[in-house]
């Protein structure tokens, strides 16, 4: 959870941190960009229901989530518009086919495209 508390709330230290906490655990890039796309998915999901009218009870049996994640997501939501979780799952979308293709290294792909994902706004 440290990464992806770190990134929602654009701690860009601690965010980095994190990463290469879970670098030194020998997760790759894949995975790192894997679990910010599950958590952006998840708030992009949480703001839709909850701009729907739904409350933190019907998005947790909605979204199939733990309590514990539904109420988190409600409570990070609020940080985010829904374009702006549009924008970083296009984001997250274009890393991964970047990391996949690009002969550039994988350390410097993700921390560019994290930087320009935490300060937009």
């Amino acid at each position: 959870f440290a990464l992806t508390d770190a990134f929602v709330a654009k701690n860009v230290k601690k965010t980095f941190e994190a990463i290469k906490s879970l670098k030194d655990q020998n997760i790759d890039s894949y995975q790192i960009v894997g679990l910010l796309n599950r958590q952006v998915e998840n708030l992009y999901r949480a703001k839709i229901l909850l701009d729907q009218g739904y409350q933190e009870q019907a998005i947790r049996q909605r979204m199939g989530v733990h309590p514990f994640v539904a109420k988190k997501l409600c409570q990070e939501v609020g940080r985010f518009s829904l374009k702006e979780l549009k924008n970083m799952l296009d984001a997250l979308i274009n890393l991964d086919q970047d990391l996949k293709s690009l002969s550039i290294p994988d350390q410097y792909l993700v921390e560019v495209k994290i930087l320009e994902m935490m300060s937009q706004k």
